[in-house]
């Protein structure tokens, strides 16, 4: 397989004579739910709304699951993405426990769905080690867990040694969580635009909304070649879009860029600790350092403020330097691949 810059590693693996195609939307149509965009947010929710019998179209611009989906590190985190000591300082511990269950049981029945359903989609159970860089970092992960502890939530302290025996990283004390789980995003959101098209979902490709009203009782969708009423509309697309741009404004876009090494020698496997074991650490931002099944790494991060179209190609180079040069100084083994 070629690695190269700009392209998604999930849909590189993808046989290009099984890619699906369906159909654009014309003429008019109505339905309780209509649902803008087509990515792996958006297949699920037509899959949960067709499977409960409510009559739902999902509308894509472009193909299916090749936007963001495709540009994920296909990581399924049963937290969400903050601090429990930070919900629990902002809103109580009743709450902030509440948030971290939910998330935990929603990751767990997104898993157990795919599973019933029978996505071929290397979905894979794993762990998260949170890794201290710094030991000043130590401590907050320490509290962490203290806090999460007290309010029942699971959640394992890993202390220096123990950390940089079970991880291979030569820093400090980690958090470790499990119930995360990994997965090809890819053929995960293609599955659930197959199972939702296959209990009654309507799934249009190439059919962009153009503009979206909202009467007192219905909303009217104007697609490139239709009309459609709705009841209710779902927004799922990967940032906000002139279709709502009051609230534009109110988002910052921010983009994430992702490596992925080549099949890496077993020596050099064996000193990249557990491949059940996914790696975050306290950078700001942070890296996500993951094992694939056939040898290869991914790692993830270097966020940074949404680039100019003109200038993305110089900053995949730049910030793709940047992540395996970081990933390195955290594996040295890695060093040179």
């Amino acid at each position: 397989m070629s690695l190269r810059y700009g392209t998604s590693y999930w849909l590189d693996a993808f046989p290009k004579s099984r890619l699906p195609v369906y159909p654009r939307q014309s003429g008019a149509l109505t339905v309780d739910v209509a649902i803008v965009g087509g990515g792996f947010a958006a297949c699920a929710s037509a899959y949960a709304f067709a499977a409960a019998g409510i009559k739902v179209a999902l509308f894509e611009s472009h193909r299916i699951g090749r936007g963001s989906t495709a540009l994920s590190n296909g990581l399924v985190l049963q937290e969400p993405g903050v601090e429990y000591r930070e919900v629990e300082q902002l809103y109580g511990v009743r709450v902030a426990r509440r948030v971290f269950q939910q998330t935990h049981r929603a990751a767990l029945e997104l898993a157990g769905t795919i599973r019933r359903l029978r996505i071929e989609c290397s979905l894979e159970p794993r762990q998260l080690a949170r890794v201290a860089l710094m030991p000043d970092d130590e401590k907050l992960l320490r509290r962490e867990w203290q806090m999460r502890k007290a309010a029942g939530l699971e959640a394992a302290f890993l202390n220096t040694r123990l950390a940089r025996g079970r991880l291979k990283i030569d820093r400090y004390g980690a958090l470790q969580t499990r119930d995360h789980a990994s997965l090809d995003p890819y053929r995960a959101c293609l599955g659930f635009a197959r199972a939702a098209a296959g209990r009654g979902a309507l799934v249009f490709e190439q059919s962009p909304v153009r503009r979206v009203r909202f009467g007192r009782k219905s909303a009217e969708i104007k697609t490139e070649r239709g009309l459609v009423t709705a009841s209710s509309v779902v927004i799922a697309t990967e940032r906000a879009s002139d279709l709502f741009r009051p609230l534009k404004r109110h988002f910052k876009t921010f983009h994430r860029y992702h490596v992925v090494t080549s099949p890496l020698p077993a020596a050099v496997r064996r000193e990249l600790g557990s491949e059940s074991v996914v790696v975050t650490d306290t950078a700001s931002p942070p890296h996500w350092i993951q094992r694939l099944p056939n040898g290869r790494v991914i790692c993830s991060g270097a966020d940074q403020m949404q680039v100019a179209v003109r200038l993305q190609d110089r900053a995949r180079v730049q910030r793709t330097g940047q992540l395996m040069y970081e990933l390195s100084t955290l594996y040295p083994a890695i060093s040179g691949v």
